[in-house]
């Protein structure tokens, strides 16, 4: 089989802030990289090599410094001092915003920032960046590498400051880090393939304005009590939380405070979960008529009653997510809500100490649920993003050819298409995941229509379309599903976009491999690509 003209993925993944970098080969059989534009106006998350969740990327260190190895050096400190452990903010004896520590001359105003830090000694909350509006940590109990995620808005200078601003608190912190988030960054995940794929996603946002602490207001606990930040979470980091059942005959929960849901629209809520004592999760939402419960076995990573879906995360962590439609317009103090079960029933005679860690709870207006999106105080939206425009016209060879995917989409009758063309319906070859579920088409010219029905759009398929003047056959998982021998010849093919040829019915899935030949391959070499 000819080498592959354009070649994007199959493992090996290179990128650069604003594009992904593929591979074509020259006249001379010569590999050179090519570059897909890339576009998302926002941050987003992905599950790395190592299974952990994190965001995309992350800028060069800001902080100068940030473990306190040369003393106060870059630092300014205001009735704080360092200790053996690191950076003592005390204002045990001050008054309420008169101890902080402050790192010059960091930071652009308007972008994104991520800030980690390590929590050492505390007696209290309330640790503050300092900004046109603060941000507010979490520092009530130890805890290392601790994340928050913000836009830097403060406008009287570049000084990073960290302030306490309650009297008679005192914190000591740590390794401070921040750097800013490179949005425009494609995401290659690891959650569903061991050699990675591309994530494309549409725009969604997290309702749930505290996404990761679950302190009371806007969370609630009923029957239960929760230890933030205290034990290894998805992300790797100190940030998950313990949820504990009370002693009492009840049902032992989790809700958070009147969410806003609108008549007919599908929401999605999940969260991550992890046995500790306790092994049964359940989670309930209020459509605005009736309650529904979807329970899982963390145990097994099984969905035991209702519908919803459960996906392992490594060390002992799922994403447990269930999908409803609101059946009214209306605002309820349960719409989210998350329960410990004893393996029976979610009513019964909690011990006072059992229960089950959770981290990262996400409510969104989808009918499936998208990658983790933190947030903290404030709801966040990942903006849709779209990677297309790869190649020249020397890349393809408009005569004949294949147009090869392996692929998975976001959700059975996606309605998504991956395009070769010059821009007109008239010259392209592409492959779509029909609006009709279970549906797989390919297309050539205007009028090559090949069709295929009976495969989940969602699982991943090899999919090839052939195209030749006469000669068109779409190939799925080494099968030769149709054929079309009444195809015209194309002319100057000279773009790859991950759209339909005018830009419409994006691609959102999960790109493993996608490759183009200049030469229309034999049935064998078809059967070869194929074959799953």
């Amino acid at each position: 089989m000819e080498n592959p003209s354009v070649n994007l993925g199959n493992g090996k993944w290179a990128t650069k802030s604003g594009s992904i970098l593929g591979s074509v080969v020259n006249e001379e059989n010569r590999y050179a990289a090519i570059p897909f534009d890339f576009s998302r106006a926002s941050s987003g998350t992905t599950v790395n090599r190592q299974g952990l969740i994190e965001l995309v990327d992350e800028g060069v260190e800001l902080v100068v410094n940030g473990d306190f190895s040369d003393g106060e050096d870059d630092w300014v400190f205001s009735n704080s001092s360092l200790n053996l452990s690191g950076a003592e903010i005390n204002n045990i004896g001050q008054s309420n915003a008169n101890s902080y520590i402050s790192s010059v001359n960091v930071g652009i105003l308007g972008l994104t920032y991520k800030f980690t830090y390590d929590v050492l000694e505390t007696n209290g909350k309330n640790l503050v960046v300092e900004q046109a509006s603060n941000v507010y940590l979490e520092t009530d109990t130890i805890g290392v590498n601790r994340e928050v995620v913000f836009e830097w808005t403060k406008t009287s200078s570049s000084s990073f400051t960290i302030k306490r601003y309650l009297a008679e608190t005192k914190v000591t912190i740590d390794n401070v880090r921040l750097q800013e988030v490179l949005e425009e960054y494609p995401r290659i995940d690891f959650s569903e393939y061991t050699d990675g794929a591309l994530l494309l996603e549409p725009q969604s946002t997290n309702i749930l304005n505290q996404s990761n602490y679950f302190e009371p207001s806007p969370w609630g606990n009923y029957e239960s009590s929760l230890i933030n930040n205290k034990y290894t979470s998805p992300s790797g980091d100190m940030s998950a939380s313990k949820l504990i059942e009370s002693n009492s005959l009840s049902i032992h929960r989790l809700s958070y405070s009147s969410v806003s849901i609108t008549a007919g629209q599908s929401y999605t809520l999940s969260v991550f979960a992890k046995k500790e004592s306790r092994d049964h999760l359940s989670l309930t939402n209020y459509d605005g008529g009736t309650d529904t419960t979807t329970w899982f076995d963390l145990s097994n990573g099984e969905v035991v009653g209702g519908i919803g879906s459960i996906k392992p995360m490594g060390d002992g962590w799922y994403r447990c997510s269930k999908s409803f439609t609101a059946a009214v317009t209306t605002t309820s103090n349960y719409v989210v809500q998350v329960m410990i079960g004893d393996g029976a029933s979610s009513y019964y005679q909690g011990d006072g100490v059992s229960g089950l860690y959770v981290y990262g709870a996400q409510l969104e207006a989808l009918p499936y649920a998208t990658s983790y999106i933190p947030t903290y105080g404030s709801i966040a939206t990942r903006a849709a993003e779209m990677c297309d425009n790869g190649g020249v016209v020397t890349d393809f060879n408009s005569n004949e050819g294949v147009l090869y995917v392996e692929a998975s989409t976001l959700v059975n009758g996606a309605d998504c298409r991956i395009t070769l063309s010059d821009g007109t319906i008239t010259n392209r070859v592409s492959i779509e995941w029909d609006i009709l579920a279970s549906t797989i088409k390919g297309f050539t010219g205007s009028n090559g229509n090949l069709v295929s029905s009976s495969y989940n759009q969602t699982d991943s398929l090899k999919i090839a379309v052939k195209f030749k003047e006469g000669d068109a056959a779409l190939w799925i998982n080494g099968i030769e599903v149709d054929t079309d021998t009444s195809t015209s010849i194309l002319s100057g093919i000279n773009t790859l976009e991950f759209s339909n040829y005018d830009g419409n019915k994006a691609f959102e899935g999960r790109l493993k491999d996608l490759r183009v030949y200049k030469k229309a391959l034999t049935d064998a070499e078809l059967i070869t690509l194929t074959t799953l």
